[in-house]
């Protein structure tokens, strides 16, 4: 019987592929279409989109599109991180932590970063292939990211390469506690850009 684990959608940078630890850099994006992004959620380049001050634009992720790189935090629409300058009003800080239109955003994009996210059904005759994304919109209550990869038949030009599950047992619905096997679902596992 397969087991479903707790759900914890999203991309998280881990590491990179030489083993060292993700020390948080990001770079800075500029969000130019209708969109809305949060931490968690992978991002493309958006060309159509330009900003008048030279910042390159990123959309949200499409399930084949190669990405840029994945959302670390987001930057209010009312500040600008390039002059410093604030516009007049108040910043709500609640959560979640959203960034629409014409907003900035930070990215994790080094090529050699290694992720955490989970996998709709995993299996472990697909480690070492390609994974689509699924690119869902995020939860509006948490403000979590609902990202995550499934296999679609590991077609050359996927955009996320499957590397293993995370290596811990973990909690699942029922409340015990297993580690992951064919066919179970929401499964913790690491992956890099394709």
């Amino acid at each position: 019987m397969a087991t479903t684990f707790l759900s914890r959608p999203g991309f998280k940078p881990n590491k990179h592929l030489t083993g060292a630890p993700y020390n948080g850099q990001a770079n800075i994006y500029y969000v130019g279409a209708a969109v809305t992004l949060v931490p968690g959620d992978v991002v493309i380049l958006d060309a159509a989109n330009g900003n008048a001050a030279g910042v390159m634009a990123v959309t949200i992720g499409t399930a084949t599109s190669a990405p840029v790189g994945v959302v670390v935090g987001t930057i209010n629409s009312k500040l600008d991180p390039l002059t410093g300058k604030m516009t007049n009003g108040s910043i709500a800080l609640d959560t979640p932590q959203t960034a629409g239109q014409n907003a900035y955003v930070l990215v994790a994009d080094a090529p050699d970063l290694v992720f955490q996210t989970e996998i709709a059904s995993y299996a472990i005759a697909n480690i070492g292939k390609n994974h689509e994304l699924v690119p869902t919109t995020y939860n509006t209550t948490t403000g979590n990211s609902n990202m995550k990869i499934v296999y679609n038949g590991g077609d050359q030009t996927d955009p996320w390469k499957l590397l293993g599950a995370e290596q811990m047992n973990d909690a699942v619905s029922g409340g015990d506690y297993a580690k992951p096997a064919d066919g179970d679902s929401n499964v913790k596992v690491f992956v890099m850009a394709n």
